[in-house]
């Protein structure tokens, strides 16, 4: 595979795994989100339970003046209000309790809000319709004593315990974003672990390789140059070497023998010898260069290195 090749898969990959962390960013964020919007409320049901508990206290408080030398017109009126409070944060909670997922928090408070007689929507009841009768006629000694029993006895404890179980509910909340969150980190760190050692890596090996390999080539590439190069430089010696050792010694004979064929014309077979053991000599020695040119010629670099070169081959 070329380095363009890698270069495109090299982009394809970084952008496939760039996608997929942003999908993960993106799911996990909505599932936070999902989270956060389903326990949104929680805080406020926490509140109001706390005050449902609170204005049971004060309405026992109201009833104790209502039935007292200090009761007004005012008095009244707040007698009404907070009872009408009281049941609509009953209300409330008690919807509340009912969307709450299956689990242990839901089957307890759906039991403490149950229709049952001592469940805390029916004390609730009770106890308010006490606190109404009290502003046509004051309430008995016995209303006083019931409304004194439900308000720091059974109907306490059981808001009490409400109150309890919401702040664990919302608790419940909190640390399951918290695992959101940790699953998203993890999940994240999981997936640029498999990217790095399924796809970077890989590349990462394949492009090394590729760099190898072309280094590789272009060293091929730099010696078969250079050997071109040193063929020449050689061819160019060797001719020179061939004009030295062959054609120059035939000149010389020739020109022996003309100058003694004019000089004294008897001489002149031993001067052919001569020339002759020359010429066979001079052509010996091109024969020898030749041979050495062409072995140098197609030994490669290491054994060419071996060999002397054609001027030392015969000198």
């Amino acid at each position: 595979m070329t380095l363009p090749q890698l270069k495109r898969r090299y982009i394809v990959s970084y952008v496939i795994a760039i996608g997929l962390i942003v999908l993960v960013s993106v799911l996990s964020h909505l599932a936070t989100l999902r989270a956060i919007d389903h326990e949104r409320g929680s805080a406020e049901i926490v509140n109001v339970s706390g005050k449902q508990r609170m204005l049971s206290q004060r309405l026992l408080a109201l009833v104790e003046i209502q039935s007292g030398e200090r009761a007004k017109a005012q008095n009244s009126a707040l007698i009404r209000s907070t009872a009408d409070e009281l049941e609509q944060a009953n209300r409330l909670l008690q919807g509340r309790a009912e969307s709450f997922p299956p689990g242990a928090v839901r089957e307890e408070l759906m039991a403490l809000f149950g229709a049952s007689g001592d469940g805390i929507t029916a004390l609730i009841s009770e106890y308010v319709s006490i606190a109404r009768a009290s502003l046509e006629t004051p309430a008995t000694l016995q209303d006083r004593q019931r409304m004194e029993d439900l308000a720091l006895g059974d109907l306490f404890v059981k808001l009490h315990r409400a109150v309890g179980l919401f702040e664990q509910h919302a608790e419940q909340g909190l640390n399951r974003i918290s695992r959101i969150q940790v699953i998203q980190l993890l999940l994240i760190l999981v997936i640029l672990a498999a990217e790095a050692a399924f796809i970077f890596r890989p590349l990462l090996q394949k492009t090394l390789a590729a760099m190898s390999q072309e280094q590789e080539t272009r060293q091929i590439a730099e010696d078969a140059l250079q050997f071109q190069t040193e063929t020449l430089a050689s061819r160019s010696r060797f001719l020179a070497q061939m004009k030295a050792t062959f054609f120059k010694p035939l000149a010389e004979a020739e020109e022996k023998l003309e100058l003694a064929a004019r000089a004294d014309p008897e001489t002149t077979p031993e001067l052919v010898r001569e020339a002759r053991d020359a010429v066979m000599f001079a052509a010996k020695r091109a024969l020898s260069l030749t041979r050495s040119y062409e072995a140098l010629s197609h030994e490669p670099g290491q054994a060419r290195a071996e060999r002397p070169a054609p001027d030392e081959a015969v000198l």
